[in-house]
């Protein structure tokens, strides 16, 4: 709740782990992709689980390829959707997800590098397009899924793009930009002008996630720290 500072509970327990939540539009279910203990996230197969919102057992979907990525609209008509990347790592197929019949129809196609992996996609709050990203450097690509149609968005200022999710109103994105020792969140419009939102001091995952209403703004961001001891006469 966002009056209170108490969490209500773990939804997902070890010794599995949930990767890439998404709720559903119609807020009964949370999608994730399993990380199993022991297996390194991105080297093997991952299962993609549903979990009811209000707690219960989770429950398997379906198997995706590895670095795999869920994501969802705001409109219970569109739903949900996962981007795959081929065998050869040359495309992504993008198709939606029933979340009780699981993976379903295919939506769109989108080129990928093969040689790069940190790419992003996301589906737009009405479910009628996709941002992606192939590679860190950008652009960032707007396909209509029924025109076929794509724009061409060049964040200006920035590079090391990072994550792309879309503001409520789906008039503008909300992307993370990699600097040094650093992560900027900036809110960027569809002709790429950038607008710094937060600095996370650290080098982990930032993101920032738009409640439905617009109203409030969840920024994720995790960072590391270690100590350096010194020994003697040993």
């Amino acid at each position: 709740m966002l009056d209170s500072q108490i969490p209500e509970g773990p939804l997902v327990t070890p010794p599995y782990g949930g990767g890439n939540p998404r709720v559903t539009p119609d807020g009964k279910w949370i999608l994730y992709r399993e990380f199993k203990k022991d297996v390194a996230p991105g080297t093997q197969p991952e299962s993609v689980m549903r979990v009811p919102i209000g707690g219960g057992p989770p429950q398997q979907l379906f198997v995706a390829t590895t670095n795999s990525m869920i994501t969802c609209s705001l409109s219970p008509a569109a739903g949900c959707a996962i981007a795959q990347p081929t065998e050869d790592r040359k495309q992504e197929i993008i198709s939606a997800i029933d979340p009780l019949k699981g993976r379903g129809r295919e939506l769109a196609r989108f080129d990928l590098d093969p040689d790069e992996q940190d790419w992003y996609t996301e589906l737009s709050p009405d479910g009628t397009r996709v941002a992606a990203t192939r590679t860190p450097n950008g652009p960032i690509y707007i396909l209509s899924l029924h025109a076929q149609t794509t724009q061409v968005i060049r964040v200006k200022g920035w590079t090391s793009l990072e994550s792309v999710t879309w503001a409520a109103d789906g008039h503008s994105l909300f992307v993370s930009s990699g600097i040094r020792g650093a992560r900027v969140l900036l809110h960027v419009d569809l002709q790429g002008n950038a607008q710094p939102l937060w600095k996370n001091n650290g080098i982990g995952e930032t993101y920032g996630f738009p409640s439905p209403d617009g109203r409030h703004l969840a920024m994720q961001g995790w960072t590391s720290n270690a100590n350096m001891w010194m020994m003697e006469s040993f």
